[in-house]
């Protein structure tokens, strides 16, 4: 990290040299750089360290000298949205929409914001742009599943869960999101054959197991015993 940092600025010294013919700007030029990024680095640790007032303060200071960075307000609307200060996020996205608008990403922080301000239309419109500047955005693919969801929209949900299946293949985190919204819609067959196939990535995956086990009692495989043993089973392997 020092010497992409050492490289860049060396970079923007040379460039400077053949802009600036007074020395003293291009030592501006230079100094202002590395200071900004210093800033958002330090922003970024105490983020880390859950100093959320102290990454925003910094965060400002960094955009007050580097107006057009996009990483910058990114940072600050989710120090502000774990604040739940989510229209001053809002504000905060919004002029990183202006600066960069066909930046995927931004869409999707954006619509994540918007749900959380029960404006759930407009994130699924963020979401739906999102994919329409990058179709295998599989952040953007996630985030619609989920609001799908929130609204219903089962079908719809499943469909956006295929697609990531078809970006990430045995990605258990999308097949567990799958399998639970099967077990939801009581689409047991189906349901069962996404818990198998987590169970084959996870063999320990606790929710799965049990999940597993409450559909056969539905197909009156096994006894309501047998899933209290796996319970047992599974607080013993925890607590060990």
């Amino acid at each position: 990290m020092l010497c992409g940092l050492g490289c860049q600025l060396e970079s923007q010294w040379k460039e400077s040299v053949n802009c600036y013919p007074d020395i003293s700007a291009i030592v501006a030029t230079v100094a202002n750089t590395a200071t900004t990024a210093t800033i958002a680095t330090a922003a970024t640790s105490n983020t880390v360290y859950g100093a959320i007032d102290a990454a925003i303060e910094k965060l400002k200071l960094h955009l007050s000298l580097d107006k057009s960075s996009v990483g910058g307000r990114l940072q600050l609307a989710d120090c502000l949205q774990q604040k739940g200060l989510y229209r001053a996020a809002l504000s905060t996205i919004n002029d990183a929409v202006h600066i960069k608008p066909n930046d995927e990403m931004i869409y999707i922080q954006r619509a994540k914001l918007y749900s959380h301000l029960d404006q759930d239309r407009r994130a699924l419109n963020d979401l739906n742009f999102a994919l329409l500047l990058n179709p295998n955005s599989f952040s953007a693919l996630q985030s619609r599943a989920h609001l799908h969801i929130a609204l219903k929209n089962i079908d719809l949900a499943l469909l956006d869960m295929e697609k990531m299946e078809a970006l990430i293949p045995n990605h258990a985190e999308t097949l567990m999101l799958k399998g639970a919204l099967l077990f939801e819609e009581k689409k047991w067959p189906k349901a069962y054959k996404i818990y198998k196939k987590v169970l084959a990535l996870e063999p320990h995956n606790a929710e799965a197991i049990v999940k597993l086990a409450l559909i056969k009692i539905e197909f009156k495989i096994i006894g309501i015993g047998f899933v209290i043993h796996k319970i047992e089973m599974l607080y013993a392997m925890c607590k060990w």
